[in-house]
């Protein structure tokens, strides 16, 4: 898969994970996010620009050299502990897509 493409993904999977939680959280509307989530947001894309490993995995919990700030990397726990679950529900596709492309990118090394 073309590195461009890979983060694109990244991005789009967090940018959905980020509103469903912003809109259960801070009562955004579904297309919005308070500001503190747009910061989370934001810091993913800029993260997810410049990370070397994207062509070796495209979920950080696989990388072997994490850059997100210790406290950033709460917050995205925080809101991948909660989105994660009802992912399934509200983008199946991009739920069995995410499963398939971990499955396949946890074996290789790193």
């Amino acid at each position: 898969m073309e590195l461009t493409i890979r983060r694109e993904k990244k991005h789009m999977i967090s940018s959905k994970m980020i509103h469903m939680y912003c809109h259960a959280h801070h009562n955004t509307d579904k297309q919005s996010l308070c500001d503190h989530c747009q910061a989370i947001s934001d810091y993913s894309e800029f993260r997810t620009s410049k990370c070397p490993y994207i062509a070796k995995t495209l979920y950080c919990i696989n990388c072997p050299t994490p850059c997100y700030k210790p406290d950033m990397k709460k917050e995205m726990a925080v809101i991948m502990k909660y989105a994660g679950p009802r992912f399934l529900f509200k983008h199946p596709i991009y739920f069995i897509d995410h499963l398939i492309t971990d499955f396949k990118t946890r074996g290789r090394k790193k």
